[in-house]
């Protein structure tokens, strides 16, 4: 019995620390998703209200270790709550309401589809922790995450629309998704055009999977040379691409756009034949040089 007591209060914490994780990751993916990360990540109180949510909710966990004033496990080894779990789910109540603020100003640059399933997944989740909390008997929160995810995983992240399939690369759709989102929250960010002159000449002296192999070493090498979380590359159209990097650091862009030149003045290894390929290279500032994404 005295293992069994310890394998429950193992798992009861384990399923705690996991379920209180849920709540500031989802409202993160929100912020992200809405291109607010930098905006957020910037400014002092938004970080604050993160750290601080989070702190007391793991707090409350391992402080219970001693007090088991938010849960315990009963001598018939049965759950049972205390009474400052109301806690735990006004903290998770917290991150909701400000992934729903979040949502609803970010609503023009959310298709309806999107802005729908995410108000759908605040609703469920906390519709399923309310009904947790009043009947903690009941496993429903479980179900309530399991089926957010599943949603989640059907309607919005949807890789075959961001990836371009010829280069593993994100695409155009997702280019104009994500610039649209940061010119929206006005945060600043640098761009770096590169177009192949006469790519489509290559059609008629290498096969398809020869040009998609060459692309997609081009690519890496252009990661290789951003080497930052805060830079990603996108393949506009075959032979034309688009590195957008957010760090505000401008010598770290002119190192980039310094290393990308030298590398397309170079010859290019592509099937048996080094080529030596005529590019354009355009460099622009936003939302100084740009002032949305029609321009």
């Amino acid at each position: 019995a005295s293992e069994n007591f310890y394998i429950l209060n193992v798992l009861t914490y384990l399923y705690f620390i996991s379920r209180n994780l849920i709540p500031p990751f989802f409202f993160m993916f929100i912020v992200a998703y809405c291109g607010l990360w930098h905006k957020y990540c910037s400014h002092f109180r938004y970080r604050i209200f993160f750290v601080l949510n989070t702190s007391v909710a793991f707090l409350l966990i391992f402080g219970n270790i001693w007090f088991n004033q938010c849960f315990y496990i009963a001598e018939n080894l049965q759950f049972k709550a205390g009474p400052y779990i109301l806690a735990l789910y006004l903290n998770a109540f917290c991150f909701f309401i400000q992934a729903f603020i979040t949502v609803i100003l970010s609503r023009k640059i959310l298709s309806k589809l999107i802005f729908s399933v995410f108000l759908m997944l605040i609703f469920i989740c906390v519709g399923g922790s309310t009904f947790q909390f009043l009947f903690p008997d009941f496993t429903i929160e479980n179900f309530c995450t399991a089926f957010s995810i599943l949603l989640f995983t059907l309607a919005v992240q949807k890789p075959e629309e961001n990836i371009d399939i010829d280069t593993g690369s994100l695409n155009f759709h997702a280019f104009i998704g994500d610039a649209g989102k940061i010119f929206w929250s006005n945060t600043p960010m640098d761009i770096l055009f590169v177009k192949i002159e006469m790519f489509d000449s290559l059609k008629t002296q290498f096969r398809t999977q020869t040009r998609n192999l060459f692309q997609s070493s081009l690519i890496k090498r252009f990661y290789e040379i951003c080497g930052s979380e805060e830079t990603d590359v996108y393949t506009i159209s075959p032979g034309f691409y688009a590195i957008v990097s957010l760090k505000e650091n401008q010598s770290f862009f002119d190192s980039v756009s310094s290393a990308v030149f030298l590398t397309m003045n170079q010859k290019m290894k592509i099937d048996k034949a080094e080529l030596l390929f005529s590019s354009k290279i355009c460099r622009c500032r936003c939302p100084d040089d740009l002032k949305n994404l029609k321009s």
